[in-house]
């Protein structure tokens, strides 16, 4: 059997699942991604000191925002695409089938 492999990046996935979710918990995120809490707060972490998520703390619970101004210039990505991504995972809902050979 084959490695279990991504489309997306471990990062990328994170960032899919908070804009998705809204605020999700660490322990969401790592039972949504198959991931482990800790791994969810290591890419949590990078994801903030790149600056492209902004972490604020509220109680016992984070609050996520995706920073999109922080995807301009960056050399894979283009911020209209950035914007068609967050756009289509905030149209796909859990509820919705998933169609082989279908497109975002």
């Amino acid at each position: 059997m084959g490695r279990k492999w991504t489309l997306l990046s471990t990062h990328g996935m994170v960032l899919g699942q908070i804009k998705l979710h809204g605020d999700p918990t660490m322990r969401r995120l790592a039972d949504d991604l198959e991931l482990t809490e800790r791994r969810v707060a290591q890419v949590i972490k990078e994801l903030s000191d790149a600056g492209m998520l902004e972490v604020a703390r509220h109680g016992r619970r984070n609050t996520y925002t995706i920073l999109c101004d922080a995807f301009r210039g960056h050399m894979l990505f283009d911020i209209s695409a950035v914007a068609a991504l967050s756009e289509a995972l905030e149209l796909r809902t859990e509820a919705q089938p998933t169609v082989p050979g279908a497109s975002l």
